[in-house]
């Protein structure tokens, strides 16, 4: 019985101190959520996701006669996509800190890719 009392105090106390935790950091607000980078790097990525979305949409729309651009949506997607390839390897995989030649080489290549696939893809 003492076993499961000391288990329920236990319990309980882990409970409060958690609410009391969640508590403060609601009133500290979004300020807290903006100063972690790898925070905002996800807000970034959900935003860029969410235009992705909408060029692909509108690419969509054109497709079947409704107003816009097919080769607009593309290039839109090709380029939302590479910004968030860029977040990813400079938040993420650490690129920030790297090497200076490191880092002009991964922007290098975003900007390499990025290029040619939209050459690629807006040619008919």
């Amino acid at each position: 019985m003492d076993r499961l009392v000391c288990f329920a105090l236990f319990t309980l106390n882990s409970t409060i101190s958690k609410t009391r935790a969640y508590k403060n950091a609601m009133k500290q607000g979004i300020s807290n959520f903006t100063r972690n980078a790898c925070n905002l790097a996800w807000l970034a990525l959900m935003i860029a996701t969410g235009i992705g979305w909408w060029f692909g949409q509108s690419g969509h729309q054109s497709v079947q006669g409704i107003n816009g651009s097919t080769s607009v949506a593309i290039t839109g997607v090709i380029v939302t996509a590479m910004i968030k390839v860029w977040i990813v390897g400079v938040q993420f995989m650490e690129l920030r800190s790297a090497p200076r030649w490191l880092r002009h080489g991964f922007d290098a290549w975003v900007v390499g890719i990025c290029s040619a696939l939209v050459i690629i893809s807006t040619q008919q």
